[in-house]
């Protein structure tokens, strides 16, 4: 279970306060081939999320929403150690895209809301 807390005001003068509330479920599942150096690990869920907000809008009347929904999510790791590989790839939604302006400074490219990506590494 997670909380995410939101507090702020758009350039459009919105002020406003978010709060979400979830749960993930998810399986994994691993392969290696300790021969080859190969190795795989695939991960597949399911984000349920309740999310409310607060505030008041840019002509000033007031903001009481809420909802509810899901969003599927899955990563894959594959690569192999003995050559020093190792690709990423990540789809679906994620929580934090659910808040109204989340930066992800981890991955500036993006800009940091929705995510969908492949990333290969050469660790040699």
């Amino acid at each position: 279970m997670y909380t995410l807390g939101e507090t702020g005001t758009l350039a459009s003068g919105k002020n406003y306060t978010q709060t979400i509330t979830g749960t993930d479920a998810y399986s994994t599942t691993q392969a290696q081939n300790s021969l080859l150096g190969t190795f795989s690990i695939d991960s597949t869920g399911t984000d349920a999320y309740s999310r409310g907000e607060t505030g008041t809008a840019s002509d000033g009347s007031p903001i009481d929403s809420s909802d509810s929904d899901s969003s599927a999510f899955s990563s894959t790791q594959t690569g192999n150690t003995f050559a020093g590989t190792v690709n990423l790839t990540l789809t679906g939604g994620s929580r934090y895209g659910l808040l109204e302006q989340f930066n992800n400074t981890a991955d500036s490219a993006n800009g940091g809301a929705a995510w969908e990506t492949s990333r290969q590494w050469d660790c040699r």
